[in-house]
């Protein structure tokens, strides 16, 4: 009898690249290996995500919840702003650093993003106490490096837990903005809470989110997770997730300051706190949509278009006027925070597929120098311009507005022979 033809392959849309790359080879990977967990497959993966989502989260707030606890620390402590400062930054070094050996490490282990999650939620449970408790500016510094430390274990296996699913970059989009609700939370709830709690209580008061974290980690992730098949590396691809991230932190570390500008101040309670949740609605409302939107299309493009939003919502917040009311002010913040949530998932992903095998922890390294680089820069140029004035506000967001630009530029396609790249 004849041969009957071979069926035609099936239909690919132009993004699924990312699909075969992480939703279609990864998964498959996963599905073949024998030590994926027995039970409900929607009900393992929801856990991973809310997992690495509450690992940001706990860990962008450690990061942001300690500026505005800094005078709390120097009047306590007796020291001076030259020393306090290495609260955050001691900080922020130490999570940077780890992130590097963690990654090597855990992408040699198929049983490393376990460990690596449990290991980085206990010391930093530990690291956060000896930081409540240190007696001196010296001990509290070197506990607040040893707990970024340990916030590198942490956070290194975000984006690899966020690939083992159906919707990958909607799972990177909604882990990557609880990352910027975690920063966004530490800069606006922190500082009324510095006089009923003092620092000391903050730093506690971040010990039941680790223990949660922990507790589902031990639930959720399985014991044995592979990595991704190699892809084509290039650290080009990282220039968007680092340049979005840097932009976030700009925004985030001026963002209280929109709610003394132009009659916000004068407006009904209300209206203040629309002002106050603008930016983080839009970037949880518009991760969800973005992230949908790259999984179902190219995320290249979809980042891209979320980038421009992006780019128009910080322009318009550039003249910085006195005569603006509260809902002018909320919807400029609305448009960048769109912006933001739009391309959060579909720059990760395009990274991700630009990564060789094991490097995925090098998204989350990424974000997290953008996170600590834009406070930097809005300080640095708000400081040259001059503090408490409007053309200073106005004159700090540049640095906001150049990032978004940025990410532009590194998320365009360069055509070259072998096609988009």
């Amino acid at each position: 009898m004849p041969r009957r033809p071979a069926p035609p392959p099936p239909h690919r849309e132009r993004g699924d690249d990312v699909a075969g790359t992480v939703t279609g080879t990864v998964t498959g990977t996963v599905r073949a290996a024998s030590t994926v967990p027995v039970g409900d497959p929607v009900k393992a993966r929801s856990g991973r995500v809310v997992t690495a989502a509450l690992a940001v989260f706990v860990t962008g707030l450690a990061l942001f919840v300690a500026d505005p606890m800094l005078p709390d620390v120097e009047r306590g402590l007796g020291t001076g702003p030259g020393a306090s400062r290495w609260v955050v930054l001691g900080y922020a070094l130490g999570w940077i650093a780890a992130l590097y050996p963690a990654g090597r490490w855990m992408s040699r282990r198929p049983d490393g993003p376990r460990r690596m999650v449990l290991a980085g939620a206990v010391g930093f449970a530990v690291a956060t106490g000896l930081a409540a408790v240190a007696p001196g500016i010296a001990a509290l510094i070197a506990a607040r490096v040893v707990q970024g430390a340990f916030a590198g274990l942490l956070t290194a296996p975000v984006p690899l837990l966020a690939l083992y699913g159906r919707r990958p970059a909607t799972a990177l989009a909604v882990t990557g903005v609880c990352g910027s609700l975690g920063c966004l939370t530490g800069t606006l709830a922190s500082g009324g809470l510095v006089a009923p709690l003092g620092w000391r209580g903050i730093l506690l008061a971040l010990l039941p989110l680790v223990a949660v974290t922990a507790l589902l980690g031990v639930r959720a992730l399985p014991r044995f997770l592979p990595s991704p098949l190699p892809g084509r590396p290039s650290l080009r691809p990282l220039l968007a997730p680092l340049a979005l991230a840097t932009c976030e932190g700009t925004l985030i570390t001026l963002y209280p300051f929109f709610l003394f500008q132009g009659e916000v101040q004068q407006a009904p309670l209300p209206l203040v706190g629309l002002v106050a949740v603008a930016l983080p609605i839009g970037l949880l409302a518009a991760a969800v949509a973005g992230g949908r939107l790259s999984d179902r299309l190219n995320p290249r493009w979809a980042a891209l278009g979320g980038v421009v939003v992006a780019a128009a919502g910080v322009s318009l917040t550039l003249p910085v006027s006195g005569g603006w009311s509260a809902p002018e002010v909320a919807v400029r913040l609305l448009v960048a925070g769109a912006g933001l949530g739009l391309a959060c998932g579909g720059a990760q992903a395009v990274a991700l597929r630009g990564l060789a095998a094991g490097a995925a922890w090098r998204v989350q390294a990424a974000r997290v120098a953008g996170f600590t680089l834009g406070p930097i820069l809005a300080a640095s140029v708000w400081e040259a311009s001059g503090y408490f004035s409007r053309n200073g506000l106005g004159t700090a967001l540049l640095p906001c507005a150049a990032t978004a630009l940025l990410a532009l530029a590194a998320l365009v396609p360069i055509p070259t022979s072998r096609g988009e790249q």
